[in-house]
């Protein structure tokens, strides 16, 4: 089976008198005029299209029967559904140049070239389309039967290129409205078409290959590649591609050619679909036929612009319309255009490309979302900072740092709660500060005082005590809460010596100055209760119970630079320190004489370190 390779290469050209012609191959087809004086095809020009149209339809037809017989002997039986559709959209091919190019039914056919174009598209997009993916598979699995295929591959590119022909010449005697007089010539190369027909005439292994010569989609003039029969490399980018159509068979071309490239397809038959997958199962690029029933691609991608959770959803139309439809498209917001039937290279490298852009946009995306995440996140840290700030600054008025840092970082602060507990109390006080404080004016009364309390206060710290109050002159710290250590007798002992030396030589200071002052300290052991006491805007920190008023009292009674112990804290240091007992103590408040023990000092090396 083969067809004449002078195959019609319409071009048109003005002649004096503004008439077109199409140039035929006079000693071929005898014909000169094209159009008539109305505009219209001549009855023979419509011959001669039908005739170039139905050669090659018929080795479509031919191809795919013995394709269909050898099918199962190659182990390639799962092409037949394949060969099935390119042999049904052949058929529909038939019945349409049969019907629309018979002179009486041609004008009417004509009056609406777009929908003409239409017509012919889809079968035409089934045969090379599905020829296109069994040659891929075919170059595999079943090298001896690609001939055939190149055959059909072959003719298909030939009725492209004869419809777009019988399209651009029937729009020259059916202007669209608002055009000029003078009509755009139509231009064809002769000689690329003729070597592209020529090849569907005669193929051989080449065909497809040299049929890449540029040719016109269907009825939109623009140029386009016919691809080689290679396997398309895997996409760069793993996406969900939206493929929509009101026709099954371009829904599945379409699909499948996808698929293949890697990418996950998902389907919709119509506009309303469209929307409704998008917005519940999410897209990342829709192809978007133009002409559908009920919402045309025009509503559906102006649909897609107006939500703002897909504004920037790549939408590529897969038409066959004009230019003026492109350019409604483009105002109702379509990112790019695929000519039907559509080119698999060119199809592939679009997607490719608005993939990658979408890509670089959802980045953007994602790294201001990361940007306002890390914005919260920042502004609840340096809240939650300010908050711990303010918790220490509470804290420090009564806790020493440390402990105040450990309640923050744990942030438990039931350690402030009332309970009971063996505490070491130490508790210091100046000899002969109530005279003073009664001859000396304020400002001398708060410097001596200022001095005296950053004297031991920075040993309160160091020893890790817990200091409870400044009363006037009178020092309160104990040790053993809230942090508990197995040596606290040892730590207020220690730091008793260390303040009394601090001490010695702030009054001799203070004597100088003419102030008669001294410093005296007692100590004592035993279980107290402790927690936090006060009111909401004032708490303290306190240990309450007999311990504290023993230490207290034993204060009262120790001379300048004397540090009293009680019977416990002497147990527990006995080996640390030099002790020596005083007389028993009767002290306000307590029934039974008191046991009292002078602290002369460390013994040997075991200095003032902890």
């Amino acid at each position: 089976m083969s067809y004449d390779s002078s195959i019609v290469s319409p071009s048109t050209r003005l002649d004096a008198a503004g008439r077109h012609h199409l140039a035929l191959d006079a000693s071929a087809h005898g014909v000169e005029d094209t159009l008539l004086p109305d505009g219209q095809l001549t009855a023979a020009t419509l011959r001669a299209f039908r005739h170039e149209l139905r050669t090659p339809i018929n080795h479509v037809v031919g191809y795919c029967e013995l394709l269909l017989d050898e099918v199962s002997e190659a182990g390639v039986a799962h092409w037949s559904p394949d060969l099935h559709r390119v042999r049904l959209a052949a058929n529909e091919l038939l019945q349409l140049a049969n019907a629309c190019l018979d002179p009486e039914r041609f004008a009417a056919a004509a009056a609406d070239i777009e929908q003409l174009s239409h017509a012919f598209r889809t079968p035409l997009n089934a045969v090379v389309g599905y020829s296109e993916l069994l040659l891929e598979d075919a170059a595999r699995v079943a090298p001896t039967l690609a001939p055939d295929l190149e055959r059909i591959h072959g003719a298909g590119t030939a009725l492209i290129r004869v419809v777009g022909a019988l399209l651009d010449l029937a729009r020259v005697g059916n202007p669209p409205p608002g055009s000029t007089a003078r009509q755009s010539e139509v231009v064809s190369d002769r000689e690329s078409e003729s070597d592209a027909v020529g090849q569907a005439a005669a193929p051989g292994p080449n065909v497809v290959a040299r049929g890449r010569r540029a040719g016109k989609s269907l009825g939109s003039g623009a140029s386009t590649q016919v691809p080689t029969a290679t396997a398309h490399p895997l996409p760069p980018i793993t996406a969900r591609l939206l493929v929509v159509d009101d026709n099954p068979v371009n829904r599945d071309l379409l699909g499948r050619t996808l698929q293949r490239a890697g990418y996950e397809v998902c389907e919709a038959e119509d506009g309303a679909r469209a929307l409704e997958v998008i917005e519940n199962d999410g897209a990342d690029l829709v192809l978007l036929d133009l002409l559908m029933p009920g919402m045309d691609g025009y509503q559906v991608c102006r649909a897609i612009r107006q939500n703002p959770r897909t504004a920037m959803l790549p939408v590529i139309m897969v038409t066959a319309s004009g230019e003026q439809e492109k350019v409604q498209a483009i105002e109702a917001g379509a990112d790019d255009f695929i000519p039907k039937p559509f080119n698999q290279s060119e199809l592939l490298a679009r997607v490719r490309s608005l993939l990658r852009i979408k890509a670089y946009h959802d980045t953007v995306l994602r790294q201001a979302a990361e940007l306002a995440e890390w914005n919260r996140v920042l502004e609840e840290r340096v809240r939650v900072q300010v908050e711990e700030l303010e918790r220490v600054g509470r804290l420090r008025r009564y806790l020493p740092p440390q402990v105040a840092d450990l309640i923050v970082a744990s942030g438990d602060e039931s350690i402030l709660q009332g309970r009971r507990r063996v505490v070491t109390v130490v508790f210091c006080d100046l000899r002969g500060f109530t005279a003073f404080a009664e001859s000396v004016g304020p400002e001398e009364l708060m410097a001596v005082l200022r001095e005296y309390h950053a004297a031991l206060g920075q040993l309160i710290h160091q020893y890790g005590g817990t200091l409870e109050r400044f009363s006037g002159d009178g020092i309160m710290v104990f040790f053993n809460d809230p942090i508990e250590y197995v040596d606290h007798e040892e730590r207020a002992v220690r730091m008793a010596i260390a303040m009394r030396a601090r001490m010695a030589g702030l009054v001799d200071r203070w004597r100088e100055q003419g102030h008669d002052l001294g410093f005296g300290m007692g100590i004592a052991e035993g279980e107290a209760t402790l927690g936090r006491i006060g009111f909401d805007g004032r708490f303290d920190y306190a240990a309450i119970g007999r311990v504290t008023n023993l230490a207290a009292r034993l204060c009262a009674e120790a001379h300048a630079g004397q540090i009293l112990l009680s019977q416990p804290v002497r147990e527990t240091v006995a080996q640390l320190a030099d002790v020596e007992p005083v007389e028993d103590l009767r002290l306000k408040g307590f029934a039974q004489p008191v046991h009292a023990y002078n602290l002369a000092g460390l013994r040997g090396d075991a200095g003032l370190a902890l």
